[in-house]
């Protein structure tokens, strides 16, 4: 209970209250239960009369306000802040706002259960019968309070003795005490967010201002005493300064259609979705219809393959660091198989054309026929191959690398590809190179006659175009290597007035008409050349 006088506590007069006002609660008889009636003089206008209703009370009661000291009739206010009391007699239903919650700097906040709210399918969210009403008056003026209602009964960690309404393993919070700490935690996002997007503070008005022109009426339009501006919404106040990244949920659509064989009218549900957002039909922008925060609907054309869908919103900050795009969804699982080309090792000898190249496919680690694929169906009929390799290419290993042009938009939808190469071993062409006979008239001069070699090797896989080339190079490159001239001098082969050696003979070739030799052996480690 509380009546108009002078409050001590808070400096409105040295002296505080001038009346001294009890209370009391009386049986319908008249006699006393309990009552609270501490001397107020010179102190606050202020009493408590604390009780708790027990089985064997009777279920009604009186509560009996006197003066016992003091002159006048002061302006007397009682309130019953907890219980489900009914106030039968004398019921003016005016404000049950008090305290600090009636300050003008300060934010009042009323409860709603969050069962009754528009995410429960509760539209407009219905304010708690408990949650304190405005309009009472301070120093004769009359204040906008509550300023909004924020949600109330929802889990906690903390026991505080209130019903378990969701029957699971947290207790409930309830109460204006529940629903204050919640639009506390919104102003802490909005001021967090300001700094981020804008590197900007938000002064308490501010921050009060935008709660209040984004919440959700539940009364009359605007303001009233019991609701005040309505209940608070967190999302539409941050997306006052900056657009939220959208979240896609599920594609909805007639399931006796076939997506891609006929148009179709899909709703897209999500959330954090804006005017803004639109839908990206395989990197193209559709035609978009909002229709709430968590809904969109579009139509897909016909298509083939397994096309992407994604939610964009544009950003509206300076930065752009706002927005962006939801997650991707697809109307067919699983969304792609691996398909895996692989080129077969493949050999030749020297000179040889290359081989045909190959190679192995699979689709998710399986034939492509068992299910039910040929090449051409994946896209890869035919498969290219490039190598750094020709037919006249040295003896060593050489990549092939399979390639196919896989441009068909539909095929990447379906297929992850990947193309993984092979190697192309070339080995030394055998080859056997011997002289030709030739036959000379004694005294005929042997200088200058040209020396005649037969070369034997398998041309088979030679190309015809290439195989005179082939043998020419291989003419040229031998003769290269031989000496035109030996010469046998007193059965002692000098050079530079030494003694031939091995060395002088390195990489050279030559032929004689009997066994060159130096000091009566082979010339080089009982070799004949």
């Amino acid at each position: 209970m509380q009546w108009q006088d002078e409050i001590y506590s808070q400096g409105q007069s040295a002296t505080g209250t001038l009346n001294d006002m009890d209370f009391y609660l009386t049986a319908d008889n008249g006699i006393t239960l309990f009552g609270f009636n501490r001397n107020n003089i010179g102190g606050d206008p202020l009493e408590v009369l604390p009780f708790t209703v027990g089985g064997s009370v009777p279920q009604s009661a009186s509560l009996l306000i006197t003066r016992a000291a003091g002159t006048g009739n002061p302006l007397v206010k009682y309130i019953i802040f907890k219980g489900e009391g009914v106030i039968d007699e004398y019921n003016t239903g005016t404000s049950t706002l008090v305290g600090q919650a009636n300050a003008a700097g300060a934010m009042a906040v009323g409860a709603v259960l969050y069962t009754n709210t528009p995410a429960f399918g509760v539209n407009p969210p219905t304010v708690a019968s408990f949650s304190s009403t405005g309009g009472a008056p301070v120093n004769g003026v009359t204040r906008n309070k509550p300023d909004l209602c924020g949600p109330n009964g929802v889990n906690t960690t903390v026991n505080m003795g209130g019903v378990n309404i969701d029957a699971d393993l947290f207790p409930n919070f309830f109460g204006t005490s529940a629903a204050a700490p919640h639009l506390a935690g919104v102003a802490a996002l909005m001021l967090e967010g300001k700094q981020k997007f804008y590197n900007l503070g938000m002064t308490p008005t501010e921050v009060r201002t935008v709660l209040q022109s984004t919440s959700v009426d539940m009364g009359a339009p605007g303001f009233d005493f019991i609701t005040g501006n309505g209940f608070a919404d967190a999302n539409a106040a941050l997306y006052t300064f900056a657009a939220p990244t959208p979240d896609l949920v599920t594609l909805v659509y007639d399931t006796t259609t076939t997506p891609g064989l006929v148009t179709i009218y899909l709703t897209v549900n999500g959330n954090f979705l804006t005017t803004q957002s639109v839908v990206i039909f395989r990197n193209d922008t559709l035609p978009t219809t909002f229709i709430s925060g968590s809904q969109l609907s579009v139509t897909i054309p016909t298509f083939f393959g397994n096309p992407p869908i994604y939610i964009y919103t544009p950003p509206i900050t300076p930065n752009n660091n706002d927005g962006g795009n939801s997650d991707t969804l697809y109307f067919f699982s699983p969304v792609k198989k691996n398909v895996v080309v692989t080129a077969e090792n493949k050999s030749k000898l020297f000179g040889e054309a290359l081989p045909t190249f190959t190679s192995v496919v699979t689709v998710d680690g399986q034939d492509p026929s068992v299910f039910g694929l040929t090449l051409a169906d994946l896209g890869l009929d035919p498969i290219n191959y490039t190598t750094p390799a020709t037919s006249t290419s040295n003896a060593g290993i050489y990549f092939i690398h399979p390639d196919a042009n896989v441009s068909d938009v539909g095929l990447q939808e379906l297929y992850t590809y990947t193309f993984t190469d092979g190697l192309l071993s070339i080995n030394k062409m055998p080859l056997t190179i011997t002289a030709a006979n030739a036959a000379y008239t004694y005294g005929d001069i042997i200088d200058g006659l040209e020396l005649q070699m037969n070369y034997d090797y398998n041309q088979t896989n030679i190309a015809p175009a290439e195989q005179a080339a082939f043998l020419a190079a291989l003419q040229s490159a031998h003769a290269s290597q031989l000496v035109e001239e030996v010469g046998l001098i007193d059965d002692q082969t000098l050079v530079n007035q030494r003694g031939l050696v091995n060395s002088d003979l390195v990489n050279l070739a030559f032929i004689v008409s009997q066994r060159g030799l130096v000091n009566q052996r082979g010339l080089v480690n009982q070799k004949d050349w």
